[in-house]
């Protein structure tokens, strides 16, 4: 489960997972801003609204333009902010409380989706960045490993040779 709350020393917004006893395990304040966010943009509403069927449940008729009908229900979605948010809030205001309802939660749903794949995603590129620094490091130390190698050899094989050419 996840709630917000807002940090009194720093004023970030966070999204902050309890256990059953309700202590606090994690905060990740970075996930919560995306997501509100994601659940702001007009881009995501839309898409939510034209893939959901939402046109017809709003409106029962699908003749009107779709895009001046999402941008309706955009306009229509608030996100009220309080000095001491214990959870994000959605309102809307409308004729058609359960599309309303549907809607609400298919935006969050959506939203949570798209977050976690773009954190996913966030994680293997450092993941994957890290790797490539690490390999990059392993790859330096090795011809450094090499290169000492040599001019050891090098080393030894000279005074090798002095000490033949001293003891004809």
């Amino acid at each position: 489960p996840s709630a917000t709350s807002r940090d009194k020393e720093s004023k970030v917004l966070s999204a902050t997972s309890r256990d059953k006893e309700s202590k606090v395990l994690k905060t990740n304040p970075s996930a919560f801003l995306m997501f509100l966010t994601k659940v702001g943009s007009y881009k995501l509403k839309k898409g939510v609204f034209a893939d959901g069927g939402f046109q017809e449940k709003f409106f029962g008729d699908t003749r009107i333009d779709a895009d001046q009908a999402a941008l309706e229900i955009h306009n229509s979605i608030k996100m009220p902010t309080k000095s001491n948010p214990q959870t994000a809030h959605l309102e809307m205001v409308g004729p058609e409380p359960e599309a309303m309802a549907e809607f609400l939660n298919a935006i969050a749903e959506s939203a949570k989706e798209d977050i976690v794949k773009e954190i996913r995603d966030l994680v293997r590129l450092l993941t994957n960045a890290e790797i490539t620094k690490i390999s990059l490091k392993i790859d330096n130390l090795r011809l450094a490993a090499k290169e000492k190698r040599a001019t050891e050899i090098t080393k030894i094989s000279l005074k090798i040779d002095n000490l033949r050419l001293a003891a004809k």
